[in-house]
């Protein structure tokens, strides 16, 4: 995974969200393929795996009702 499927040797991605332009080994071009919607798809479900349950426990910390009187 992350490697050219031309070759499957070289890099697909510079970092985690920026492609490379040409593979390093064979110079197969990808600079028309389109990967903008997977990674940050990916992280925001895995995130939100996380993120959902310490929301929803911290509701009960951090909210403030006044005393009844």
């Amino acid at each position: 995974m992350g490697r050219c499927p031309n070759c499957g040797q070289g890099k697909l991605y510079r970092t985690y969200q920026k492609q490379v332009e040409r593979c390093a080994v064979c110079g197969e071009r990808f600079g028309d393929i389109e990967s903008d919607d997977a990674a940050p798809w990916f992280t925001v479900l895995i995130a939100g795996v996380f993120a959902a349950p310490c929301i929803s426990c911290s509701k009960g910390f951090f909210c403030y009702t006044s005393p009844s009187q």
